[in-house]
């Protein structure tokens, strides 16, 4: 349901009284809850809950044609879509911005952290590859979306294995080379907030995400929404989210 005004007001006075209705701490991401490889005709497969955001990633492969400037690798495309009743605002149809920024910075966060061994998609050069398709499906929205199809994306991608052009040959693993997580960072005023509930969502102007790689360098960001940093707020949201990662990261490598 919409939120309305008085309830949303409520909510922006509490996080500037660093309070939040879950009674979580501003840094604490709700209950992080995977499961692996849910279907069955999937290379691989994730579903993924952070609080009541459910999201569900497949990954699969068709024999392609390479790029003529990329002769010798094989091709990732990372979809991001919300499944009907994911949200009461979702409307049939095109794509809106915030949807098409969700599947770029999803796919840019993948891409950018190199994650995947392009070259050994390719089966020859200048003739025949694999097209991985990445397709990440929100069961529910209920905030912090970027997070959670991020992470369901690339923990999909290491459990998934190769794709066979002969069903004789033997299971190969997928060529994962690193594991980008994404944190992202909202700002109420001078309050910053991580893990943002949908209704949380509302009081904010301002989001940053940092993708991270898993030696903790970052390879991508994104600023959204309407509001501004100042130098010391960045250096305070690299901080939290850079401390955040590890967490995130210990929690995913149990899988």
């Amino acid at each position: 349901m919409a939120l309305n005004k008085l309830t949303a007001k409520y909510i922006c006075k509490k996080i500037l009284e660093d309070k939040r209705l879950d009674n979580r701490k501003k840094d604490e991401y709700r209950a992080i809850e995977i499961e692996k490889n849910p279907i069955q005709n999937a290379l691989g497969s994730c579903r993924l809950k952070i609080g009541n955001t459910e999201v569900i990633c497949g990954i699969k492969g068709d024999l392609g044609i390479p790029y003529p400037d990329s002769p010798d690798e094989g091709v990732i495309v990372t979809s991001v879509e919300y499944m009907p009743l994911a949200a009461k605002e979702i409307e049939a149809g095109r794509p809106d911005e915030t949807m098409v920024e969700l599947s770029r910075v999803v796919d840019r966060g993948i891409r950018e952290s190199h994650c995947i061994d392009l070259k050994k998609l390719c089966l020859e050069k200048n003739e025949e590859i694999w097209r991985i398709s990445i397709d990440c499906y929100i069961i529910n929205h209920n905030g912090g979306l970027i997070d959670a199809c991020t992470l369901a994306c690339v923990l999909a991608l290491h459990f998934a294995k190769m794709p066979k052009k002969d069903e004789k040959e033997k299971d190969k693993p997928f060529p994962i080379t690193d594991f980008p997580i994404t944190i992202t960072a909202r700002k109420y005023k001078t309050k910053i907030i991580l893990d943002t509930t949908k209704d949380e969502e509302t009081c904010f102007n301002c989001r940053l995400t940092t993708t991270f790689t898993k030696d903790g360098n970052i390879c991508a960001m994104q600023k959204g929404e309407y509001g501004g940093f100042s130098v010391e707020e960045l250096n305070k949201i690299l901080d939290l989210s850079s401390k955040k990662e590890k967490e995130i990261r210990k929690i995913a490598s149990k899988f």
